[in-house]
């Protein structure tokens, strides 16, 4: 399941609102790198570098590792495992497992530099030094320093800002505001404003959690749009063909409304559902814990269910009620309406002859 912030659009305020702090260095000009040391000293007592190159826009053109006079050019400003991977090789330290970098200044050794970026991404928000986030930007009202269009927030360089080492320093997705500094621990994210740590995202993420920067309070939502099958019965096959139709079908026709609906995928029906009771106490309770499948599409199971469907089926949840935007399209006439044609084009498909 993923995970959406109920307030999207505050979060984005501070990339565009925050101000560097009193230690901040000016942004350098084209074509001119924005280099970091790792920390990390190769046995030669070299340090590997991680170098962002900023365009005329002070976005990034370019990233590369450096270490002495030898250079290691990335594919891009957001593909940087093979030369991550060649940059620690050369370090000469890479075998014990703590000499290569990606650059966000995380280790990472031969064995698992190619898996760096993939590894970094599984973070809310990876604001690491040669990422970059592209917006589509609406102006709302008069807002001249980030007029409307496509812009790119990128990351430039990391250092020790108002106490915070590691912090990062970011180029706004607003052309026209400056650069604003991150502090980032696991999924929790801070920026400062004038010289202050501000809370801009926190832990854990999941459904409930409510957090405030001072002045605004968000909250975690569930969101998304998920179909279960059941792969344990002998049409599974089936099962997962209707379903896969359903998620898509669901999900294209909600989206088409401009909804951006996550996809939260395809899934088998283990771990969905609930029952009351402790199972370790036995009974009812022992048997639905043991079953561990929605009993509309599951399989028979001795002494608990006796008459599971004979035919391939689904499940699918459009959307969470929880989360007031999606709870809102699921109350309104449109949104049942767009979710009962997005079932009925799904089995449509399904049953079209030669269909499989």
């Amino acid at each position: 399941m993923r995970h959406w912030l109920s307030i999207g659009a505050s979060v984005l305020v501070f990339a565009c609102g925050g101000t560097t702090g009193n230690t901040s260095s000016p942004p350098s000009e084209a074509g001119a790198p924005v280099c970091s040391s790792s920390g990390t000293s190769c046995p030669d007592g070299q340090t590997i570098e991680s170098c962002a190159v900023p365009d005329d826009k002070g976005q990034c053109a370019s990233i590369y590792y450096q270490l002495g006079s030898a250079t290691f050019p990335c594919s891009s400003c957001t593909d940087f495992a093979s030369c991550a991977m060649a940059a620690a090789q050369a370090c000469g330290s890479a075998s014990d497992g703590d000499a290569g970098l990606r650059p966000d200044d995380a280790q990472v050794g031969a064995d698992d530099a190619t898996d760096a970026a993939a590894e970094a991404d599984e973070e809310i928000d990876p604001i690491a030094v040669g990422h970059a986030w592209t917006y589509a930007v609406t102006e709302l009202g008069t807002y001249p320093a980030c007029p409307a269009g496509s812009s790119t927030a990128t990351a430039l360089t990391t250092s020790t800002q108002d106490g915070k080492a590691g912090a990062v320093e970011v180029q706004s997705l607003c052309t026209g505001a400056p650069p604003s500094w991150y502090f980032v621990q696991g999924d929790v994210v801070q920026v400062d404003v004038t010289g202050t740590w501000v809370l801009a995202l926190d832990a854990p993420v999941q459904e409930g959690h409510t957090w405030s920067n001072g002045e605004t309070s968000f909250t975690w939502h569930n969101a998304g749009s998920v179909t279960a099958y059941d792969a344990d019965r002998p049409f599974s096959t089936e099962n997962l063909r209707f379903a896969t139709l359903l998620q898509s079908d669901v999900l294209s026709a909600m989206n088409a409304q401009g909804w951006g609906i996550p996809d939260d995928g395809t899934l088998p029906d283990t771990g969905f559902g609930s029952s009351v009771g402790d199972p370790s106490a036995g009974g009812l309770a022992a048997d639905a814990d043991a079953y561990d499948h929605l009993l509309l599409i599951g399989p028979a199971m001795s002494g608990y269910f006796t008459t599971p469907s004979d035919m391939p089926g689904a499940v699918v949840e459009p959307l969470y009620i929880t989360d007031p935007f999606e709870g809102s399209i699921a109350d309104s006439a449109q949104g049942q309406s767009v979710i009962a044609q997005g079932i009925a084009t799904a089995v449509e498909q399904y049953l079209a002859p030669g269909a499989k």
